[in-house]
């Protein structure tokens, strides 16, 4: 089947919230700048908890290859998925 490989699943798992991340994290902390966030403790706190949050559209992309019965992707982006969710928690730990 066309579009259906765990390499595909596992890029747009961890592509896609790195990129919403990203784009929240500027719209959030436009104003500041990145190094002043990353040098003050009461904004780096946050940090974790808005990766977590941005991990959340895996969930439709999950059903969407679900859906299309394209198992190798759903397989792809659960173990992408559990990639986000170890960094997550590695961030949590460490900040």
């Amino acid at each position: 089947m066309k579009y259906n490989s765990i390499r595909l699943g596992l890029i747009f798992a961890t592509v896609i919230p790195v990129v919403i991340f990203l784009i929240a994290f500027l719209v959030k902390f436009y104003d500041l700048g990145y190094s002043y966030v990353l040098s003050n403790p009461e904004y780096v706190k946050v940090i974790p908890r808005m990766f977590s949050l941005c991990v959340y559209p895996n969930l439709l992309i999950f059903y969407l290859f679900l859906r299309r019965n394209r198992m190798l992707s759903v397989r792809g982006t659960l173990i992408g998925t559990m990639i986000m969710a170890v960094i997550v928690l590695l961030l949590y730990i460490l900040l």
